[in-house]
This record gives C-alpha cells, structure tokens and sequence, in this order.
C-alpha cells in the first residue's frame, strides 16, 4: 500500500504534494503521533542534530511510559516474546517438546 501511495504521490503536481502535505501534517498534529511528528521534523530540519535519546527525555513521562507499553505490547505478542513469557513462567501455554 505504501508503494502505491508514493507511486501516485509521484503523480501529483508539485504544487498538489505541497498542500497536501500541510493537511497530511495537520491531520497527524491532531493525533497521537502529534508531538512525535513535531519533535521528528524539528531533529531533521531545524539544524539542531539532537540525538534521539536527548529528544526522547524531554518527552513527558506520562508520553514515554506509553510508548514503551506499547512498545512491550508489540514485542510480547511476538513468537520471540512468547518464548519469552514460557522460559519466565509468566505464560499459562506449556513449553513446546523440545
């Protein structure tokens, strides 16, 4: 899908990607990646060369401690997170034959 998207992008006059990139922006500015997005074009575009690291503690707490439980979420629903909760007995599943 994201190939398709950039393909007709490409197709787009300049003029078009230009304003239809304000209302993507303004779209995910409204959302929860919001201050993410903001803080991502700061780092790329206004010269500063923050590291990702300095950026994420300036983040509220209350925002890093969501996105790392989701983050947790993501890994734990993995095959490599479920091995994970077996070898830790944090998972009612049975360990596989092994």
């Amino acid at each position: 899908m994201k190939d398709e998207l950039v393909s007709l992008w490409d197709q787009l006059p300049k003029e078009h990607q230009a304003t239809m990139t304000l209302v993507l922006i303004d779209r995910v500015m409204q959302g929860e990646m919001g201050t993410w997005l903001k803080e991502a074009i700061s780092i790329k575009w206004s010269g500063e060369r923050e590291s990702i690291l300095t950026a994420w503690r300036r983040l509220p707490r209350e925002e890093q401690a969501a996105m790392m439980v989701e983050q947790l979420g993501d890994v734990l629903g993995s095959e490599e997170g479920k091995t994970l909760r077996r070898e830790l007995g944090l998972d009612d599943e049975p360990a596989p034959p092994g």
